[in-house]
């Protein structure tokens, strides 16, 4: 097991703390996440300085993501991917209602237990408590072709940001690739902001129409134009 990593400022030390805050609400998501702070004394001359390493701790999950699931040969039956699509709304929709938004949804987050049939939504690092302010200036945080295009932009985001993302990641388990797809960061950015996602059925013509009308709502450039929370 890696030594944690010393937090060597008050500035990370309180993005730690907040992202701690943020995982402590999601109890019935079952994540078991504990905070440490084990101190010691680096002087034997000065008693009086401690050091401090901060870290969270959290529970081992013996499954495996889902991204080894949109490439394709390795899709997931559609019915599957569906299912799999309804539980994180599920858990999506317990989190808002605490007020935390997630931020990074994709299938690397999505833990995948098949003995138990278990999906586990994780990596709540970059979690953002709806109701603070408090936002990093110049740092994109989130997966960017997985991002909504206001998350992209730097505004204001809520829990529908993370559902643009759950589109996102459904369209890549169904069809291999993502909606948006470019050979850099500056063009994908165009993509997602100002193209609008192609039709599921353009490339997967045997799924049906319903399907296809509810990604291409979750995908919906605006907020208020997406599935509501």
């Amino acid at each position: 097991m890696p030594s944690p990593k010393p937090l060597n400022s008050s500035k990370n030390i309180g993005a730690l703390l907040h992202s701690d805050r943020a995982k402590n609400r999601l109890l019935k998501l079952h994540l078991k996440v504990k905070m440490h702070w084990p101190c010691y004394q680096p002087e034997a001359e000065n008693p009086f300085v401690f050091k401090c390493l901060a870290y969270s701790a959290m529970e081992y999950v013996p499954g495996q993501d889902l991204s080894a699931h949109t490439r394709e040969g390795q899709l997931l039956p559609p019915r599957q991917v569906v299912q799999f699509g309804l539980r994180v709304a599920e858990a999506l929709d317990h989190a808002h209602r605490l007020h935390v938004i997630h931020r990074d949804i994709k299938p690397g987050n999505l833990l995948w237990v098949p003995a138990q049939d278990l999906l586990k939504v994780t990596d709540f690092g970059i979690a953002r408590l709806a109701d603070q302010s408090r936002t990093r200036t110049g740092t994109l945080l989130g997966t960017p072709g997985y991002m909504a295009p206001e998350q992209l932009a730097g505004q204001p985001i809520d829990g529908r940001a993370d559902l643009y993302a759950l589109g996102a990641t459904l369209f890549q388990m169904l069809t291999g690739r993502l909606p948006f797809e470019a050979d850099s960061l500056a063009g994908l950015m165009y993509q997602i902001t100002q193209q609008e996602a192609p039709d599921l059925r353009s490339l997967r013509p045997e799924l049906p129409q319903d399907l296809a009308g509810i990604l291409a709502r979750l995908l919906r450039k605006l907020p208020e134009q997406r599935h509501p929370d």
